[in-house]
């Protein structure tokens, strides 16, 4: 869970996903991203309510950043705490079900030499991904 420093729930230490019942949320859009958006619908759903939905954004940067501008919450990936941004405040929630996951691959020429590629792929391997 991503959410905007200045929200009163920054702080909390344990939370729960029903917390943000209320909350405006920022996902995937249904369009780019079915199976992130589906993801999410269910997990609020799990956690006893819909969300309200006022932005679509197909990329989780691009979630942190409206975040940060204060336009809602989003649940992004737990690999997306590791950006660093000064208006944000990544939080782990506990759950009444399992975790719900989602599995993120890559796709790339197999004869290309690229240092960056090498490290993605070196980063998941050792993460168990």
């Amino acid at each position: 869970m991503v959410l905007p420093t200045s929200h009163p729930l920054a702080k909390s230490k344990v939370l729960t996903l029903s917390d943000f019942a209320s909350d405006e949320f920022i996902t995937f859009a249904p369009e780019t991203s079915p199976n992130l958006h589906n993801l999410i619908i269910q997990c609020c759903s799990d956690a006893g309510f819909i969300p309200k939905i006022v932005q679509t954004a197909p990329q989780i940067q691009t979630h942190i950043s409206l975040v940060a501008a204060g336009l809602g919450v989003s649940l992004v990936p737990e690999c997306a705490a590791q950006v660093t941004h000064p208006n944000v405040a990544f939080r782990k929630f506990k759950s009444r079900k399992s975790v719900n996951t989602t599995t993120m691959a890559i796709a790339c020429l197999k004869a290309r030499d690229n240092p960056v590629l090498k490290a993605f792929i070196n980063c998941n391997t050792m993460t168990g991904s």
